[in-house]
């Protein structure tokens, strides 16, 4: 099953996982990491793909094989997803 979810720092406000449930059949999780985690999340095998939230829309580029032009030219990336 792919295994998605929403990064950022405080998420108990979002309705993300009620909205993934509704639309498909995958598992989407809240993935609140503390800054100094982020690292070791983003090198673990707990997920496929992402939506990245404020703060981190702009760290997690430092931790990416490649980006977009488009996220390259604003500086910030929205999704983030594991290939082979």
């Amino acid at each position: 099953m792919l295994r998605c979810g929403l990064l950022g720092e405080t998420l108990g406000h979002s309705y993300s996982p009620m909205i993934h449930h509704a639309l498909g059949e995958y598992d989407y999780r809240l993935f609140e990491i503390p800054k100094e985690d982020l690292d070791a999340f983003l090198r673990s095998d707990c997920w496929d793909g992402l939506n990245v939230t404020i703060p981190y829309k702009r760290d997690v580029m430092a931790f990416l094989n490649s980006v977009s032009p488009e996220a390259e030219a604003i500086g910030a990336v929205n999704c983030i997803r594991r290939t082979a």
